[in-house]
């Protein structure tokens, strides 16, 4: 009797800390794109991608917010959902998550995920370290950047992550 209360409490207990996780999430077609690039995407169904007629690239910024109501997440990992295409130098997909200081606008480079180039869509992640995110004294955002040099290659972005 005492072995299935002790099993039951460290269950209860697992859970509510699980509980306290969160992920941050988006859809790549929220992403707020680049003046420079807004003639050349297109979004639907979530999606980020080209026009069919565009080449070059398709760039923009994902506002990362704190969703815990006191304290900092102990995050630790950047998923990208994305086709990086096929087709070598200029063509892939990549998010890359930034660290902005608050008082100067510094920003810092975190960690990237690039999509593989193989034509296909796939999950990628990059890791970092649990105490990196400090909502009281930094922003944080994810740059998501698309490139392509031909009309016939398939590159897109679905959906970041971080958790």
């Amino acid at each position: 009797m005492l072995r299935k209360f002790i099993l039951a409490a460290g269950l209860s207990l697992a859970l509510a800390a699980s509980a306290g996780a969160q992920t941050w999430t988006a859809v790549a077609s929220s992403t707020s794109i680049d003046e420079a690039d807004t003639a050349n995407y297109s979004i639907n169904g979530g999606a980020l991608f080209f026009k069919s007629s565009a080449t070059g690239n398709v760039r923009g910024e994902l506002n990362v917010v704190n969703l815990k109501d006191s304290g900092n997440p102990a995050w630790t990992t950047l998923e990208l959902v994305a086709n990086g295409g096929a087709g070598g130098l200029g063509v892939g997909t990549s998010a890359t998550l930034y660290r902005q200081a608050r008082t100067t606008g510094s920003t810092t480079s975190i960690c990237v995920a690039v999509a593989p180039s193989t034509g296909v869509t796939s999950t990628t992640t990059c890791t970092f370290s649990s105490s990196t995110f400090d909502f009281a004294n930094n922003n944080y955002f994810v740059f998501l950047s698309l490139g392509r040099t031909s009309t016939s290659q398939t590159v897109n972005a679905y959906s970041v992550r971080v958790f």
